[in-house]
């Protein structure tokens, strides 16, 4: 059951829908915002209250047209998010993490997006803190294909911290995967190529920025849940990767070719960030470490 607290709002033409948890400081930047770019679209931001934190209740009360929707049970991130999706009255559909700021026209460039008949859009995923090593490793890792120099133009994944769509479209697909601590945009993300193949976009100007983990233990503990949800729910795995898993003895090659496969894509679009994935190798070596732990800890559960 979920309580929702309400303000008065027009009817929206786009919600943006933010599942929270513990983060209550970075909802209040990522709100701040949000509540700058609401004069220029008639706009809803909810916000899903993942453990009922008075804190997230206490951040949101303070900026006048949000809605706070807070749940008597724990949330996963796909479970708040459908949560946030069946309080939505918008025809449009965007996803926004509590730890996430939004460039200052990221309404305006959802809005365009989805007025333009695109039907899926992503963005860039930059840094909050570019000079933290630990955040930008563990940022880069995950969103090496979501940098602000890959040009416009189809895709087939998107991360959920900036994910846009009609809501028909949400519908048809299902909703995101409950149950899963990581890895329920992936699985959105293969639905959505099987269903929508040419109808995934990307869109350069569409950009947020994320925090990342902060400490070593964030770093290796995610990065480890990464790999092991992107085994164990097969989420685009090739043949490549299918037979390394089957051999650990082979897991510096996984090292080896994640490790490449990031630098290939700094190298295309973000040809600035290539001296950090030097200088914070340590960083990034940790996160691909635990990350090929996860992954071969995965492929060992029945039926992968």
């Amino acid at each position: 059951m979920a309580l929702t607290t309400k303000k008065n709002q027009t009817s929206p033409l786009l919600t943006v829908i933010i599942p929270c948890l513990g983060h209550a400081p970075e909802l209040r930047a990522c709100l701040a915002v949000l509540q700058k770019q609401r004069e220029r679209l008639s706009l809803e931001v909810l916000v899903v209250d993942s453990a009922s934190d008075p804190e997230v209740e206490a951040v949101v009360v303070a900026f006048s047209q949000i809605q706070l929707i807070r749940s008597e049970a724990g949330l996963t991130p796909g479970e708040a998010r459908n949560l946030g999706v069946r309080h939505a009255t918008g025809d449009g559909l965007a996803f926004l993490d509590a730890d996430c700021i939004p460039a200052p026209n990221w309404v305006d460039q959802t809005w365009h997006s989805l007025q333009a008949g695109m039907k899926i859009i992503g963005g860039p995923v930059l840094d909050v803190r570019p000079n933290h090593p630990i955040a930008w490793a563990d940022n880069r890792l995950q969103f090496s294909d979501f940098q602000a120099g890959r040009p416009a133009g189809p895709g087939k994944h998107f991360p959920s911290c900036n994910l846009v769509m009609h809501r028909a479209t949400f519908e048809s697909l299902g909703g995101f995967q409950t149950g899963l601590p990581t890895g329920e945009d992936v699985l959105l993300s293969q639905r959505a190529v099987a269903l929508y193949p040419d109808e995934m976009f990307y869109n350069p100007a569409l950009i947020v920025r994320h925090r990342g983990r902060q400490t070593w233990r964030e770093l290796v503990s995610h990065q480890r849940s990464l790999g092991f949800h992107r085994a164990s729910l097969g989420l685009f795995l090739g043949r490549s990767y299918l037979w390394l898993g089957r051999h650990p003895v082979l897991a510096g090659w996984v090292i080896l070719r994640r490790w490449a496969y990031v630098s290939l894509r700094t190298f295309q679009y973000d040809r600035s960030g290539l001296w950090r994935m030097f200088l914070y190798l340590p960083w990034v070596l940790a996160g691909l470490i635990a990350w090929t732990a996860g992954f071969y800890s995965g492929m060992q559960l029945p039926g992968e």
